[in-house]
């Protein structure tokens, strides 16, 4: 691994790279990664699942001018960072304030690009650096994450960040690393492991214990200086603070006392966590980083140094929720997200190793190349904006009148679709009487009931067992569905009348049927007039 050098000359072929085509390639960087953020998100679509509680939260800070008293999220980071935002922002229209939750979300993952080359340099040179930034701004995985408004993009930034600032020669500038730290943690819980890598890594250096010890206190308190009052606040609402304690819980419930919990535990939480890990990693890897991680985990150990002793432990500490999500099955790869900008430093350990190999301007082309063809083509494959607008479409079809129904694989479009469009309507829900602990979001009646039928039922004994309450049936061309049959055998279930049906050209494609209890009972004998 090169290691910079202030007199080193960093150049194609003899070609320096100034410092103002270094900013230039940059501004290229950064402008394309948010145009290409910008063009795949779709601005007609609400936000759903957990946007929506950093959205209901931020609204509560706007509107009741204080953090929220009689509920907290479980990572309150993300929420008060949009409520600064909010608080500022004025719009009639209640999409504005979801639309403005999307921006600032693909923003965030945009500017990371600036970081991750700053990072990169501790390691290489500026050239290889800009591959580096290149990386992270086409990530294909992060584009898509960057479009709900989630946490995601913000917790990057801040470990990104992290690692830059612990990398630095000045042991003052060192200390303000773990002020990210912090800040990572109230984003998400999952920063208390980049906290024990930077604390592992001080004791590994090879100072004197005294040193040693007097930094660790000092990172400790600099940390808790800014961890601690919202932690505080945490524990005073929901008794539990937003990282330690959890994580304490999840130990304890899955692997030391397992008869606390009905999900999956000791051995086959072991177990099932080791077959997940692997499969979920691949998929993180698929495109950009397959062909370079693997490689770059494998030289790295040649460099042996202290900053790759820190990205190893990183790796393997920050691993850990991964291990943990995936072990209780929870089938969502973006809990490898946090890794990328580890990641990003392990491609670029073997794109410089090809770049020695071979003549080093034709690597760079072909490399760029590569990452912008595959991020765009990955991207195209896997963002579908029709097929978004066709599962809102279905929703307000489903929305029209009050019912009950089924679960079905998009029904999250359905809960946005139950607030106002208007913002003063909107507000008026923040004077509802709440429930103890829970957000407002919580607290609003919802006119679409969902039932969600076990796997071991028929369908006529689902519909026996809630005719009380259900009220129709959402059938959706999926062989996955346990409704696949009544979509294809619609007349082997009389009972069922057909209120819509998608158009044939559609790509999801959905039939809605209201019971006719009349017919049900006739035919399951219970009645027969």
């Amino acid at each position: 691994m090169i290691k910079k050098d202030n007199n080193q000359i960093d150049e194609f072929n003899g070609n320096r790279f100034s410092t103002k085509k270094i900013c230039l390639f940059l501004a290229s960087i950064l402008v394309g990664s948010f145009i290409i953020r910008i063009y795949f998100v779709n601005f007609e679509i609400p936000l759903t699942n957990d946007a929506l509680n950093y959205f209901f939260y931020a609204l509560d800070i706007k509107i009741n001018n204080q953090l929220p008293v009689n509920y907290s999220l479980a990572n309150p980071g993300w929420g008060i960072f949009l409520s600064t935002f909010f608080s500022i922002f004025e719009s009639q229209n209640v999409i504005d304030y979801m639309n403005l939750q999307k921006i600032l979300s693909i923003s965030i993952s945009s500017l990371t690009v600036l970081p991750t080359y700053f990072l990169c340099k501790k390691f290489f040179k500026k050239s290889y650096c800009l591959i580096g930034a290149l990386i992270i701004g086409f990530e294909p995985h992060l584009i898509q994450n960057s479009l709900f408004g989630i946490s995601d993009s913000l917790y990057i930034f801040l470990i990104v960040i992290s690692f830059l600032l612990y990398f630095n020669e000045n042991k003052k500038i060192t200390y303000i690393s773990f002020v990210m730290v912090g800040f990572c943690t109230i984003v998400r819980s999952e920063g208390i492991f980049v906290l024990m890598t930077f604390l592992i890594m001080i004791i590994l250096r090879r100072d004197k214990n005294e040193r040693k010890i007097l930094d660790v206190l000092i990172s400790v308190l600099i940390f808790s200086a800014v961890f601690l009052p919202m932690a505080l606040i945490q524990i005073e609402i929901s008794g539990s603070d937003m990282a330690f304690g959890r994580a304490i819980n999840s130990i304890e419930t899955h692997v030391i006392d397992p008869k606390k919990s009905t999900d999956i535990t000791g051995i086959d939480f072991i177990f099932n966590g080791i077959q997940n890990f692997p499969k979920y990693l691949g998929w993180n890897l698929i495109p950009i980083f397959l062909p370079f991680v693997p490689i770059g985990f494998i030289l790295m150990f040649k460099n042996w140094n202290y900053k790759i002793k820190t990205v190893f432990t990183g790796l393997v500490l920050m691993s850990m929720p991964a291990f943990y999500a995936y072990a209780i099955s929870i089938q969502d790869g973006r809990y490898f997200f946090f890794l990328y900008p580890l990641f990003v430093i392990l491609s670029m350990i073997t794109i410089e190793k090809i770049g020695k190999k071979f003549n080093k301007k034709i690597v760079f082309i072909a490399i760029i190349t590569f990452v912008i063809s595959s991020s765009s083509v990955y991207s195209i494959l896997k963002v579908d904006n029709n097929q978004s607008d066709e599962y809102l479409i279905i929703a307000q079809k489903i929305s029209e009148s009050p019912k009950t129904i089924n679960n079905y694989k998009n029904s999250e479009y359905l809960e946005p679709l139950n607030y106002p469009k208007e913002f003063n309507e909107f507000k008026k829900f923040y004077d509802l009487d709440r429930i103890d602990k829970k957000t407002i979001r919580f607290s609003v009646t919802q006119q679409i009931s969902i039932i969600t039928m076990l796997n071991h039922q028929e369908i006529h004994d689902f519909i026996a067992l809630n005719k009380n309450s259900l009220t129709h049936i959402i059938a959706e061309n999926d062989i996955e569905s346990k409704f696949y049959d009544v979509f294809l055998n619609e007349k082997k279930y009389p009972y069922l009348e057909k209120e819509f049906d998608s158009p044939d050209n559609s790509k999801y494609q959905v039939k809605i049927f209201k019971i006719n209890y009349d017919k049900f009972n006739c035919i399951t004998k219970e009645i027969c007039s």
